[in-house]
């Protein structure tokens, strides 16, 4: 069954969310989403999600509201800068070149601004299972909410087709007498008609002549 889960919650000096969601599946299929901080984590999140869980398309994504303390950031590199803007003037000056250099050159240029990583701090499981247990909690509430509304829905379509069946036993009795009363004497025609032309030699002549045709036709060439 489908179902959906959250929950944050500080975690290595910063704040993080994990949510939970399911689809119905024969088996358990976890699909896992997690941040550098939580690789650690992950065989022991996912053992226990199949405890919780037991079936169904489980995706599972993590993000951090705010930054850890050891985060890594983006940085200015000014000596770089100082490097391409000097450069570029001195271009300027000895290609005779117009135009005013700008911040947004100098940002522009490879290098200026970069990415620095943090100190690799790493989460544990016992860091992260309250919030894992209160997501997977969401989910299974979902769950049990869905199923019962799936189960009231189809018991009504159930009690429908049970009532309607009623109504089809009620009205058999009496659709097979009306059915009697309007085909009977039509039968009793038919009777009728067949008794007159057995017992007249017209009907046992017409009988001879269609047997004659037939046999000319079998031996004929």
């Amino acid at each position: 069954m489908t179902g959906y889960g959250s929950a944050d919650g500080k975690l290595l000096g910063g704040r993080l969310r994990i949510e939970i969601r399911t689809v119905n599946h024969r088996y358990f299929n976890p699909q896992l989403k997690l941040p550098p901080e939580l690789a650690g984590v992950e065989s022991e999140l996912r053992e226990r999600l199949r405890q919780r869980l037991e079936r169904g398309h489980v995706a599972v994504t993590t993000r951090w509201i705010e930054p850890t303390e050891s985060a890594g950031g983006l940085a200015v590199d000014v000596e770089r800068a100082r490097q391409v803007l000097a450069a570029a003037k001195d271009l300027k000056r000895k290609l005779k070149l117009k135009g005013d250099l700008d911040l947004a050159f100098v940002a522009r240029q490879p290098e200026v601004f970069v990415f620095k990583n943090g100190d690799g701090a790493a989460a544990t499981w016992d860091d992260v299972q309250d919030l894992v247990e209160r997501a997977a909690q969401e989910v299974l509430v979902m769950r049990e909410r869905e199923g019962k509304a799936l189960a009231l829905d189809l018991t009504q379509r159930l009690d429908t087709l049970a009532a309607q069946a009623d109504k089809i036993a009620a009205r058999a009795p009496q659709r097979l007498t009306a059915e009697y009363h309007i085909s009977w004497p039509a039968v009793k025609r038919w009777r009728a008609t067949a008794r007159r032309a057995s017992s007249s030699g017209s009907w046992r002549r017409s009988c001879c002549a269609r047997r004659t045709r037939w046999a000319r036709r079998r031996t004929t060439p």
